[in-house]
């Protein structure tokens, strides 16, 4: 009813408070029940919509590709990131570089960035410091000295 209504937050909090009653009175049956008809109401797209124009709103660059690639919008998703191109590759992030690389279909950036992350993931974080800004500065493929 409240979907119907789009009210699609207190819609996905009714759901919920079902399924933790459901969960605290050991109705196992019930709470698996309404965990999946929330699942098949697919109201988690309509969530990650209402994020992205709360995103939009608030010039969040980075919630707003998130809140894109959770909907599937490909699209879209190319389009912000061309746009932004120039604010992408000025920043350190390079999970947003490797974005723009796929979007811009260099496929050997986005390689180079991919590899570039799994070694700043793969250090402890005792050793990520400074080897991680020396590793994020490496956008152009050329070692920092």
């Amino acid at each position: 009813m409240l979907k119907k209504l789009n009210r699609h937050h207190d819609a996905v909090k009714d759901y919920l408070k079902g399924i933790l009653n459901s969960l605290s009175e050991d109705s196992i049956f019930s709470a698996a029940y309404y965990l999946k008809e929330l699942s098949e109401s697919r109201l988690f797209d309509e969530l990650f919509i209402i994020a992205l124009k709360k995103a939009r709103e608030a010039g969040d660059l980075w919630w707003q590709i998130r809140a894109l690639q959770e909907l599937g919008w490909h699209f879209e998703l190319n389009d912000l990131l061309l746009k932004n191109e120039i604010e992408i590759l000025s920043s350190d992030d390079l999970v947003l570089k490797r974005s723009l690389a796929m979007a811009k279909g260099d496929f050997n950036a986005w390689l180079d960035l991919g590899m570039k992350i799994a070694k700043i993931e793969s250090m402890s974080p005792d050793l990520r410091g400074e080897d991680e800004e020396d590793v994020a500065s490496e956008t152009d493929g050329q070692k920092k000295s």
